[in-house]
């Protein structure tokens, strides 16, 4: 999917709820991923989380 949002591809529900850092962190951990770096302040309200597979 090109030009499309991630946010809207993957992460909206039906009421277009947009999610705290903290719990984006939580959802991640819970679902087997660690977060390896965390890029903030990308605009107003942007962070940037980078994931990968927990061992």
């Amino acid at each position: 999917m090109t030009q499309i949002s991630v946010y809207f591809a993957a992460m909206a529900n039906g009421n277009s709820k947009i999610y705290h850092s903290d719990d984006m962190i939580k959802f991640a951990q819970r679902a087997g991923l660690k977060i390896s770096q965390i890029h903030d302040g990308l605009g107003v309200g942007h962070t940037l989380l980078c994931c990968e597979r927990a061992q």
